[in-house]
Order: structure tokens, then sequence, then C-alpha cells
């Protein structure tokens, strides 16, 4: 269970936890903070609530508005460019990016802003 009160958008630690006795045949919350170190709050919990997993989010590693590396790899080559991304995404969810004025891509979002384009 949370340990106190926590914020939307609240990157969860292992301070933010507590343990607590339950009926085990109510698989309610999560059994391991581990499970849940590291993620987001999809919106703000009191202290002492039951953590669940559809609680949680991964972390963006793409945001809206944000300067992107777009990258395409194949046998014998790899392009580089950059884009905007047109929203957030966490690790290995599609994102569309725009490249100029006109054209707009979809991508997999990846660590440290970049997106890897299918050849």
């Amino acid at each position: 269970i949370s340990a106190q009160q926590l914020p939307l958008g609240h990157t969860l630690v292992a301070q933010d936890f507590t343990a607590q006795s339950s009926d085990a045949s109510q698989k309610e919350g999560l059994t391991d903070p581990n499970m849940a170190i590291g993620k987001v709050l999809r919106y703000s919990i009191a202290a002492g609530q039951v953590i669940r997993e559809d609680m949680l989010r991964a972390p963006f590693v793409v945001t809206q508005g944000q300067v992107v590396q777009l990258l395409t790899q194949g046998e014998g080559f790899n392009i580089r460019n950059e884009g905007t991304a047109l929203a957030n995404a966490s690790e290995g969810q599609t994102v569309q990016v725009r490249i100029g004025l006109n054209r707009v891509v979809n991508g997999i979002a990846r660590t440290n802003g970049t997106v890897e384009i299918a050849p």
C-alpha cells in the first residue's frame, strides 16, 4: 500500500510503499514493490491505498513537442534525421513524428529521445 499521499505523475520509489497483510484470495494489489518502482502514477492516490497495476504506466521516453532523433537501419545503411514528437510515448510504444512541415511518420519510441523507423 502507499505509505503517503502521492500525486498524479509521481515516479514511484521504494519509500512510497509499506506492506500490509491481506486475504490471499483477493489479488487486487501488487505483491512486490519492485513491480512498481520506476513506474509513474496515472492519478493521485491516498495514503494507505492499495497500489494496483492499472494505476501505473511506464515513464515517457519521448514527450509531445520534443525534438527526437529518427533512426532507420538496414543491411549496409544507417540513416538519422530529426523530427518533432506529436505525442508522449513510453519505451516500445508507437509514436508519430513530424519531419519538416508536411510529413508525419510512425516509429517506435526508444530511450534518449530516439525513435526507430522501420526501413
